[in-house]
Formats: C-alpha cells, sequence, structure tokens
C-alpha cells in the first residue's frame, strides 16, 4: 500500500490537482482578505467539503485504473480513464480559481487605495 500511494503523490495528474487546489486556496484567501470576509472556520470547512473529496475521488479513479480498469480496458485506455477522471475536479479549480481572481482584481480596498499618509 505504501509503493500505491507513493505512486499516486507522484503522479503528474496528482501532483497538477495539487497546484490547483493549492492555487485555489492561496487565491480564495486573498480575496477574502481583500473583502475583509476572512473566516479560518470556512477555511476548514473548505479543506472538507472539497480538497478531501477531489483528492479521495481521484484516489478511488486511480485505484481503479491501478487494480480493475487497468486488465479490463488494458493500459492506453487506462490512461485515458485516469486523466479524463481528474478533468472534473480541474475544471471545478480553474472555475473557483477564475472567481477568486475576479474578486481580487474588482475589489478596492476600503481607504480607495490611498496608502497611509495620504
Amino acid at each position: 500500500m505504501e509503493q500505491i500511494v507513493r505512486d499516486f503523490t507522484t503522479d503528474t495528474r496528482t501532483r497538477a490537482l495539487f497546484a490547483f487546489i493549492i492555487a485555489d486556496i492561496v487565491t480564495g484567501v486573498i480575496a477574502s482578505l481583500r473583502t475583509n470576509t476572512f473566516d479560518m472556520r470556512r477555511l476548514a470547512g473548505f479543506y472538507r467539503s472539497s480538497v478531501l473529496p477531489y483528492i479521495l475521488g481521484y484516489f478511488l479513479i486511480y485505484l481503479l485504473t491501478l487494480f480493475g480498469m487497468g486488465e479490463l480496458l488494458g493500459p492506453v485506455m487506462s490512461e485515458i480513464a485516469a486523466t479524463v477522471g481528474v478533468g472534473p475536479a480541474v475544471l471545478t479549480l480553474v472555475a473557483s480559481i477564475a472567481i477568486n481572481l475576479a474578486v481580487i482584481r474588482t475589489t478596492v480596498p476600503k481607504d480607495g487605495g490611498k496608502q497611509v499618509g495620504e
């Protein structure tokens, strides 16, 4: 099992998923700080409701391609299934990142962007 987890965490698709998750978290925190709505409980809820399901869902697909679908579909189709399996999570994360970036870009600080002492 340890080797399976190691292979999963070094898989290119898994690393891409982790990168999008981190980008979503960072842009979400920045957006919430810009709008003065940051709440650590919401961040923890995001991990529970979004991050873990993405990772565990893809891990399930990874295991299915490793054990079940690999023999049934063959190696090429297994790779395609694993790649398509990570797609919905990545698309959802890209949409969330885009929303966060729009909030960051359009939010004006309460002081109108003036520097202290102006």
